[in-house]
């Protein structure tokens, strides 16, 4: 069962720029694992985790991304550039990458960024569907679309995510 959770250039350097963090501090192994998933892992998921792992630092879980069509394609430009306007910064070079068994299995909680992704995960894996959860609301894909659709798109992950982290 599907549980539902109630226009700076910016540089190459700067996009790749590690930043260190609370959440980065070698603990995350004792955290647990919350997993974003969508289509192509280079948009809303990735977003969706870094947000989570700044903004959700102490919430005793550490985030990840997996996209169910992705092929190691790096993050899209827009993302990253929506993301940094925010303040946050990508950790290294970020590339998708398919959910496997292995993610699913390590993972505590699996997060479909549309009530759709959470559907195809479970239909895939029912074994898993307890662990299967979906966003409050279905996040739109900005892939293609003008950086002001990504900034929106963040807007709604944001969102999102506050909605999550009241019920972790």
């Amino acid at each position: 069962m599907m549980t539902v959770f109630q226009e700076n250039s910016v540089t190459e350097s700067e996009k790749s720029e590690i930043m260190t963090d609370s959440c980065f501090d070698g603990v995350e192994q004792q955290k647990k694992k919350i997993v974003f998933v969508c289509t192509g892992n280079t948009c809303r998921s990735p977003m969706a985790e870094i947000v989570f792992n700044f903004d959700y630092c102490d919430s005793g879980y550490v985030a990840e991304s997996a996209g169910l069509a992705a092929d190691g394609a790096p993050m899209s430009e827009n993302a990253l550039d929506a993301l940094f306007d925010e303040g946050y910064r990508v950790k290294g070079q970020h590339l998708s990458r398919p959910l496997s068994k292995d993610i699913i299995e390590s993972a505590d909680i699996i997060v479909g960024i549309s009530s759709s992704h959470a559907m195809q995960i479970v239909m895939a894996n029912p074994e898993y569907a307890a662990k299967v959860y979906c966003m409050p609301f279905d996040i739109a894909d900005p892939y293609g679309r003008s950086l002001e659709v990504y900034k929106a798109c963040l807007w709604d992950i944001k969102k999102a995510l506050a909605i999550i982290a009241e019920s972790l």
